[in-house]
């Protein structure tokens, strides 16, 4: 009797673990394809990336929430359907962020911007203080 019934337990363990089935799709962001779009499944934690032409592929199972992260753009969540398996158009529309500015300070103070070079050039000419400025010329 145990036996069956702990036959009938992993039975059904096994029925519920293969309830996840393959959401697939595209992530689309200012009428192009995403790519390096972090998918992530909140229920499992499993996560997928988009490929160069923004496709995904991701175990999911009704009622989990797909959430879609990018840098430069919004963070999206999309709880699934039964209807999104068979969607072969699942298409996922991200927006890009406003980066919004805290402060900005003007001033009349003007900083060069030097480069390795110029700071080598100057290190020797404070060195060498007069004298021919270019040694090949006569």
């Amino acid at each position: 009797m145990t036996k069956y019934l702990l036959l009938f337990l992993c039975f059904i363990q096994y029925s519920y673990a293969q309830t996840d089935k393959t959401v697939m799709g595209v992530v689309i962001g200012n009428d192009a394809l995403l790519s390096g779009v972090d998918v992530i499944n909140d229920r499992s934690r499993a996560a997928q990336t988009t490929d160069n032409v923004g496709q995904f592929s991701i175990m999911a199972e009704v009622g989990d929430t797909l959430i879609f992260h990018s840098a430069h753009y919004v963070i999206k969540k999309i709880r699934i359907k039964e209807a999104d398996f068979n969607n072969l158009n699942f298409k996922v529309l991200l927006y890009k962020k406003i980066e919004e500015l805290e402060e900005v300070i003007i001033s009349n103070n003007v900083q060069p911007v030097l480069n390795s070079q110029d700071i080598i050039g100057l290190q020797n000419y404070k060195s060498f203080k007069g004298g021919i400025k270019n040694p090949h010329m006569y």
